[in-house]
Parts: C-alpha cells; sequence; structure tokens
C-alpha cells in the first residue's frame, strides 16, 4: 500500500492535464513551451481585457499573463481600476478554476470533527507534516457551529505516509490526528495491525488531489464551492462559511 500511496504522489508531483488550447492561439502556446522546458502543460489559453495580453492556466489554476508572441510572459495580478477601486481579475479566475462542487468530496475518506450544531461545513486537505498545516490547527479550534472533514494528504514524502497510515488505522483518527498535529504524538498500533488496515482511502486523496489542481496544503474548500489555498486566520475562514 505505500508502494500505491508513492505512486499517487508521484502522479500528483507530475501529472499535466490535457491541453486544451483554441487552436488560433497554439501559437502562443508553443512558443511558451519551446522557451521553457520545465513548464507544466498549458492547459488553457485566452484573451483578457487587456489589448494584445492573454492568460495562460497551467496546473488547474495557477495562472501567468503573455504577450501575443509568447516570448514574453510574467506573473502577477491583472486589475481593474475604475472609480477609486481594484478588482483583482487574476484573484476571481483563478478562484473559478480552484472551485469544487461540494457534493465532489468523498468525505468517507475524510476524517470528521463536528462542533456545536455542526450546520457550516468546510473541508481541508493537509499533510501531517506540513507547517501550515499545523499553524492552521489552533484557528480551526476558533470555528463555532462547523463540522469539519480533513482528507489527509501525505505529500512531502515518506515520514508523512508514515504517520498518515497510523493515524488512519488508529482506533480514533480524528483524535490521533489532532494528537500529531498539535503535540507531534504518533499512536500507537501494532506492525499486524497496520498491515491488515485497509489505507486506499489515503491513495484515493492523492488521486483526487492531483485530479483536481490540489496541489499544495493546506487547502480548504466550502460549501459554495470557493477555496482558501494555503493558512488562513479563523476571521477569514468564517467569513466564507455558509
Amino acid at each position: 500500500m505505500k508502494k500505491s500511496i508513492a505512486i499517487a504522489v508521484l502522479s500528483l508531483m507530475t501529472s499535466s492535464a490535457f491541453s486544451a488550447v483554441p487552436k488560433d492561439l497554439e501559437k502562443i502556446a508553443n512558443t511558451i513551451k519551446s522557451n521553457n522546458s520545465g513548464m507544466p502543460a498549458i492547459e488553457d489559453i485566452r484573451k483578457t481585457p487587456v489589448s494584445g495580453i492573454y492568460e495562460i492556466v497551467v496546473n488547474k489554476n495557477e495562472i501567468f499573463y503573455s504577450d501575443s508572441t509568447g516570448k514574453y510572459i510574467f506573473v502577477g495580478s491583472l486589475l481593474n481600476s475604475k472609480n477609486g477601486k481594484h478588482t483583482n481579475l487574476t484573484e476571481e479566475r483563478a478562484s473559478q478554476l480552484a472551485a469544487i462542487p461540494f457534493e465532489k468530496f468523498n468525505l468517507n475518506n475524510a476524517l470528521v470533527r463536528k462542533v456545536g450544531d455542526g450546520k457550516r461545513k468546510i473541508v481541508t486537505f493537509e499533510d501531517p507534516n506540513c507547517g501550515f498545516c499545523k499553524k492552521l490547527q489552533p484557528e480551526l479550534d476558533k470555528l463555532k457551529d462547523v463540522t469539519i472533514y480533513t482528507f489527509i494528504l501525505p505529500v512531502l514524502g515518506k515520514p508523512s505516509v508514515d504517520v498518515s497510515e497510523k493515524v488512519w488505522c488508529s482506533k480514533n483518527k480524528t483524535e490521533s490526528w489532532s494528537n500529531y498535529m498539535k503535540n507531534k504524538t504518533i499512536p500507537t498500533i501494532s506492525d499486524e495491525e497496520l498491515a491488515k488496515c485497509d489505507k486506499k482511502a489515503l491513495v484515493d486523496n492523492v488521486t483526487f488531489a492531483s485530479q483536481n489542481g490540489i496541489m499544495g496544503t493546506p487547502a480548504l474548500f466550502f460549501a459554495d464551492g470557493s477555496s482558501l489555498r494555503g493558512y488562513a486566520p479563523a476571521e477569514e475562514i468564517a467569513k466564507k462559511l455558509k
């Protein structure tokens, strides 16, 4: 099973989706690829509101920009300034690309923690050895009336896989996860128990992440399909809870 998780993690790190670049813009894509050999597959190119500037999408929801030749590329935010207000078009578009309908998550593969009435829902993807995931724990503890579904995503090497398996195979998964993330206490489980335990959920989590552009941890998803990528304080998380 460890081998299966390792293969799934490798897929997450190296996967490249089939390009959906419009025919009339393939020349831009080809120029960018030829000048940047290590770049992930370009999945989409489209015109922006700025004449001669094109939006390039890689890794499902990562955006950068190019001129009409593909020779000049730049990374940053495209802002629409109007009446003294600024709209971040890059952020809006990335959020659209990153959206995942809540019903798409297989909640059977998640750790579940209910706080209060649990009516509001949030999904997190976390690696046990991710520093920002550990920093996220006290922020999640501050949330009220919420159900937190945590998908363990062991992408930081063998130590993460080992801990993830022991947490998933423990008698109280949610408690074991909390103890490790807060105190680095590894659950005690025999080799025999570990060998018998079904760890397919961990493989499925990595596969799902690969297929849906979840490239790092933590990643947070909300009932309306929107997301926050990376650490966020409780106040910011609470604003997005429905």
